[in-house]
């Protein structure tokens, strides 16, 4: 996110007055402070990146599918898998961000957004 040099009293009143009955203790001056650490932070940065081995629930939230849908692009290699014992597995954080990214090994992008499954593909190949 890209952020301008100055905001406007009135949005940001406006804004304040949006954010607070969640924060309570917020003012105009606290908001602009807390809109500098931000943009300082480099928290702006747009590209998703997990740094350590996940779990199936934090890739489920992350990605916004279910679990089940985790352990599908597992099985098919979209996802790496780290085990830990036979009942314990992580996801490999660099699979998950190739996924977010658009770099996904051995599939298409437009499968994943239209949610085609690789299996239905593979089966009318067979057929035809």
């Amino acid at each position: 996110m890209q952020l301008r040099d100055t905001i406007t009293p009135s949005v940001l009143s406006a804004a304040v007055g949006l954010l607070q009955p969640y924060a309570p203790d917020l003012s105009p001056s606290a908001l602009v402070k807390a809109i500098k650490a931000y943009k300082a932070d480099g928290a702006a940065d747009t590209t998703a990146k997990a740094e350590k081995p996940m779990t199936r629930k934090e890739v489920a939230a992350l990605l916004g599918i279910s679990l089940q849908s985790v352990s599908r692009y597992m099985n098919d290699g979209r996802l790496r898998r780290i085990v830990l014992s036979a009942k314990s597995v992580r996801i490999d954080a660099a699979s998950v961000n190739d996924l977010l990214n658009g770099v996904i090994a051995g599939a298409d992008v437009p499968e994943l957004i239209t949610g085609a499954s690789t299996r239905s593909a593979t089966r009318a190949g067979k057929g035809a």
